[in-house]
């Protein structure tokens, strides 16, 4: 909760933990909504409070300004990421999600592992900034055993008891558009696995083998390959 505080030297605007800014100096807030003040003594700062002293000599970087705009890309329909026109295509972005799959390779690469990685290598080497995602549907997931990239999900969710039922014990299904797709309880109401978690905590390591793991990339935000 922010709070505004009076001092002589200015007015600040301190939130819990936060830095306040006012003329002739720089205070700092501590947990407790307490402010220190630090002034500079032969090229080092002192920061005074009134318990101890302590002395700083790191300069205090000003922040980066942001620049605008920045572009997203949701490059989940087409998937020919082997493409090396979508591969510059997308790499004008600075955040593009793709949509990989189990198996994934289209003829790029020996495997689908190393296509993965190819592809997503490939982007980063054009645009070594833009952040790479892989999109993650959590509500629902397809029941189809003639889906072999996503047969592993079917057999969990059975298993583990994980899809949202009515009160006739019937799966319950939000749209007919994209076919045999049918609702997963993501609440903590759903049964716990054998290793003591839900559809979330299962879903989100899953892929993060099939698809992050594979890319051997850093994780950044959401599912971020690179």
């Amino acid at each position: 909760m922010l709070k505004l505080i009076f001092a002589v030297a200015g007015l600040f605007v301190v939130s819990t933990g936060g830095t306040a800014i006012a003329a002739g100096g720089v205070g700092t807030a501590t947990p407790h909504g307490a402010i220190t003040s630090a002034a500079k003594e032969g090229g080092a700062e002192t920061i005074k409070s009134g318990i101890k002293t302590v002395t700083s000599t790191a300069p205090v970087a000003a922040p980066t300004p942001a620049s605008f705009p920045r572009l997203l890309g949701m490059n989940i329909g087409t998937k020919s990421y082997e493409s090396a026109a979508y591969q510059a295509a997308m790499a004008k972005l600075d955040v593009v999600i793709l949509g990989f799959y189990r198996g994934w390779q289209n003829g790029y690469a020996a495997t689908s592992t190393l296509a993965m990685r190819k592809a997503v290598q490939a982007l980063k080497s054009i645009n070594p900034k833009i952040l790479v995602g892989q999109y993650t549907i959590l509500n629902q997931a397809l029941d189809d055993p003639n889906d072999t990239a996503s047969l592993d999900i079917q057999i969990k969710i059975d298993a583990a008891d994980w899809w949202l039922m009515n009160a006739a014990k019937r799966k319950v299904q939000f749209s007919r558009e994209y076919g045999p797709t049918w609702e997963v309880n993501v609440s903590n109401w759903a049964p716990q696995d054998g290793n003591g978690q839900r559809w979330p905590e299962w879903i989100a390591e899953r892929n993060y083998r099939t698809s992050r793991s594979s890319t051997s990339c850093s994780s950044t935000m959401w599912s971020i390959l690179a």
